[in-house]
């Protein structure tokens, strides 16, 4: 049935509705997300936008975080600027810490990426996405990621002190 649910995402958008609805209540996560990728990469905002009118939980957050991973993998900044209006809310994490964590942003600013991570809502999301973000950032600028860390008030004192530590075991990249 997935491989005919995409082939339908391919010429319909009524696909998505579809897959929302009772009758499509029983496909997976992943066929969720094949149709919204689909979708995405014909008109990625429509398809954001169509998630967002869905009820919170596990589809909308799945298709959401779907269209925003392929449509920041094309183009990251839209991407980004279509998120930042969105109000917080524990289904938008998944979409924001993709846009948070992805390489290129945290390559080119590890200072934006983590202001991504620390809008997240959950406070497992964000301590993970910062994770990932200052784990990166430190195999550049090991002082530049503790410096955050030691200044960050998002964090319990706990986990920066966690995080701190693992930073001493980060493989430089001389």
């Amino acid at each position: 049935i997935r491989l005919i649910v995409d082939a339908w995402a391919v010429r319909d958008r009524d696909a998505a509705a579809w897959i929302t609805s009772g009758a499509g209540a029983s496909l997976t996560g992943s066929t969720v997300g094949n149709v919204a990728t689909l979708w995405a990469a014909q008109d990625a905002p429509a398809a954001a936008e169509f998630a967002l009118t869905l009820p919170p939980g596990a589809t909308r957050e799945a298709m959401l975080t779907a269209v925003v991973v392929y449509w920041g993998s094309k183009d990251v900044v839209a991407a980004s600027q279509w998120l930042d209006r969105l109000d917080p809310h524990p289904d938008n994490d998944p979409a924001i810490a993709a846009v948070a964590t992805d390489r290129r942003v945290v390559a080119r600013s590890p200072e934006v990426a983590l202001s991504w991570a620390e809008s997240l809502v959950g406070e497992g999301a964000r301590r993970d996405a910062i994770r990932l973000i200052v784990d990166a950032w430190a195999v550049r600028d090991r002082d530049a990621a503790a410096r955050y860390l030691r200044q960050t008030s998002v964090l319990s004192p706990e986990v920066r002190n966690q995080l701190l530590g693992s930073l001493g075991r980060t493989p430089r990249s001389d």
